[in-house]
């Protein structure tokens, strides 16, 4: 390993916040999941690891396309394309990973907040609106433990 890689697997990339080895797990996680069959969608420009990169940047800090074609040097089409096709793949890979209600142990005292989360007023979607803040939104509940460690 040579002196400017050293410490680069454990470090967290600042985008994505994963790190090297959490990231290429994941990519060997959606290749098995497709069966190879990857998207057309930015495949050529990104490959498999930028493809991957791109679209946990976008869901950890939600950047605009324009910012995200400008930081993986290629176009907003082409990011809208990438998100549109690999989100879903990311969301297979992971989707045994996925905390439910009842993996939480019944004997662990925890703290349940929620919060509204802004979107947008669909016409034909009056279950969004919110009498009490008089807004459109998504009911997002989260339960921490008494530390503060996200248990849901």
């Amino acid at each position: 390993m040579t002196k400017n890689n050293q410490g680069t697997d454990r470090k967290p990339h600042a985008i994505t916040r994963l790190t090297r080895t959490q990231t290429q797990d994941l990519c060997q996680r959606i290749h098995a999941t497709v069966n190879g069959d990857l998207p057309a969608a930015g495949s050529r420009r990104l490959g498999l690891y930028q493809s991957t990169c791109l679209v946990l940047a976008s869901l950890r800090h939600n950047l605009g396309q324009e910012v995200l074609a400008e930081l993986f040097g290629i176009s907003q089409p082409t990011v809208s394309r990438v998100l549109a096709s690999w989100t879903p793949l990311i969301a297979a890979a992971l989707a045994d990973n996925v905390p439910t209600a009842d993996g939480l142990d019944p004997d662990t005292q925890l703290i349940i907040d929620g919060t509204l989360i802004p979107c947008w007023a669909w016409r034909d979607k009056p279950e969004l609106y919110s009498g009490k803040h008089h807004t459109t939104g998504i009911n997002l509940q989260v339960a921490c433990t008494l530390t503060g460690h996200l248990a849901w």
